[in-house]
């Protein structure tokens, strides 16, 4: 049977995968590129990292290595999901897209740290909230761009292949 200490590491894990679940099914739900699992692996990794690093530093003061800083891991995890997160923006045609999965990700990896520090309940609360901000926002925006942009469908037949490139260049 694993000790309290043991079980503590293992519910913050299981709450990082729950928070990591609330976050991804709405993105999922959306259709966006980060769905359930990479939300759900994101705060677990992230979670994770952060109790390493708190175990390493434990361990190190143990042995009376004075200079033992928990927040050392927690600053890398912070700069690898920021590159990461720069990796699913993207331009294209002037539009830059991918911008509230990029911030997504660096908020649920944020998430997985404060769960790993013990803050689970912080942690939930800013899921949800997290969630709940993207779907109230979600339905202003959709209102401001109705006024902004305009669709234009264009449908051409053509009866000969050779036209093609010169639509393509037009």
């Amino acid at each position: 049977l694993p000790d309290q200490h043991t079980l503590w590491i293992y519910a913050r894990l299981g709450v990082s995968l729950f928070c990591g679940l609330i976050v991804g099914v709405e993105r999922g739900f959306r259709g966006k590129p980060a769905g359930v699992r990479t939300n759900m692996l994101i705060c677990f990794g992230s979670c994770f990292f952060m109790i390493v690093s708190e175990e390493v530093a434990r361990q190190a003061q143990r042995e009376m290595f004075s200079a033992a800083d928990p927040s050392r891991i927690a600053a890398q995890v912070v700069t690898g999901i920021g590159f990461l997160g720069a990796g699913a923006i993207l331009r294209n045609r002037g539009m830059v897209t991918g911008l509230t999965t990029a911030a997504t990700v660096w908020a649920v990896s944020a998430i997985g740290v404060g769960i790993g520090t013990g803050h689970l309940g912080v942690g939930i609360v800013c899921s949800i909230g997290l969630v709940a901000g993207i779907e109230v926002f979600s339905v202003f925006e959709k209102r401001m761009y109705v006024n902004r942009r305009r669709t234009l469908k264009l449908q051409v037949a053509l009866k000969k292949e050779g036209r093609i490139q010169q639509i393509r260049a037009i």
